[in-house]
């Protein structure tokens, strides 16, 4: 910095102030300092300054899975990509961690990143996390908000949609096209999934609304990814009657059930209508271009990472929380 300073005939403290964005520094001033840095090749010493500073300008974005190897998912890919434009914004760093479960050897490496001060805070994809883990992430003193969990009971910051209410208007959509059996295949079955929880809600709410008993076997539990999609759909069309309507929790979950239908000989839309959930960036391309549920995943990290930061610096006086609309996208495929 000494060393700026001297080429660009300047003080340290204005290379200081060039180098964290202030506004008291002239243009001109500006210009010639960061034209030395360019030439010296000058990179600040950031483990040095978040020990001087007490914070690292550094944010964490945590995806949590079940299982080592898990199938490709466009949309947790999509989630880090959205995390890591907002930090950018911000003029944070991102960090990315995977949990692999639950276990508090887990966590452990998670809450040696805060005392190691490597991140200020955490932004955690907690879809599928555990309540109990949940309970063990609010006593913590260290900065996490979650993402796409609806979570009030934790105490902890949370951005979540209205889950419920896209399925609702899935169900809705394709009984005002005429369709009477309407089955949905949902996420996984074990009742610490939250978000699976609110999908199911959404499609007994809607059937209710449109006045339409649910069939036995026409509720299915899948695990989010194609495969279960597919098999899903399989099974339903096993059944005495199967379905005109199929609402899927999820875009991977609906394209398996597209190819499904399809490998049976049925025509679509006219033998099947199918919905998913998500708006993922495959759903427009696929034929019949996917009916589905947006999720404003781009709004809601920004809004996670906004929530971050004010807990960072000191500005949460209680648990706030940000719970964002879906809207149904109506394509081809319904």
């Amino acid at each position: 910095m000494k060393q700026v300073a001297e080429g660009a005939g300047v003080s340290p403290q204005t290379v200081s102030n060039v180098l964290n964005k202030s506004l008291l520094v002239k243009p001109s001033t500006r210009a010639r300092v960061e034209e030395v840095i360019e030439q010296l090749g000058y990179e600040p010493n950031f483990a040095a300054r978040s020990l001087r500073r007490s914070h690292t300008r550094t944010l964490a974005c945590i995806l949590y899975q079940r299982t080592p190897e898990p199938e490709p998912d466009p949309y947790a890919a999509l989630v880090q990509a959205s995390i890591s434009t907002a930090a950018r914004a911000a003029k944070h760093d991102l960090l990315i961690h995977t949990l692999l479960s639950g276990e508090p050897g887990e966590l452990r490496v998670l809450e040696a990143m805060f005392t190691q001060r490597r991140i200020d805070g955490a932004v955690l994809l907690a879809s599928d996390l555990p309540d109990d883990v949940l309970g063990l992430l609010a006593a913590w003193p260290h900065p996490v908000v979650l993402l796409d969990r609806d979570a009030p009971e934790s105490g902890l910051p949370y951005v979540a949609a209205t889950y419920a209410e896209g399925v609702r208007a899935a169900v809705r959509h394709v009984h005002g096209r005429g369709r009477q059996r309407i089955a949905f295949v949902g996420g996984p079955p074990q009742p610490l999934n939250r978000g699976a929880q609110s999908r199911l809600t959404g499609y007994h709410a809607g059937m209710r609304e449109c006045g339409l008993d649910v069939e036995e076997g026409y509720v299915v539990a899948g695990d989010w990814g194609y495969a279960s999609g597919a098999a899903a759909l399989r099974q339903l069309f096993e059944l005495p009657e199967p379905p005109d309507a199929v609402v899927a929790a999820n875009d991977r979950m609906a394209l398996g059930a597209l190819h499904a239908a399809r490998a049976l000989g049925l025509r679509l839309p006219h033998d099947l209508a199918v919905t998913g959930f998500g708006d993922l960036d495959f759903a427009r391309y696929l034929h019949p271009a996917l009916t589905t549920v947006d999720l404003p995943v781009q709004d809601m990290a920004r809004a996670a990472v906004q929530l971050l930061l004010n807990a960072v610096a000191g500005e949460v006086k209680s648990v706030t929380h940000r719970v964002l609309p879906t809207r149904l996208v109506v394509r081809q495929s319904a």
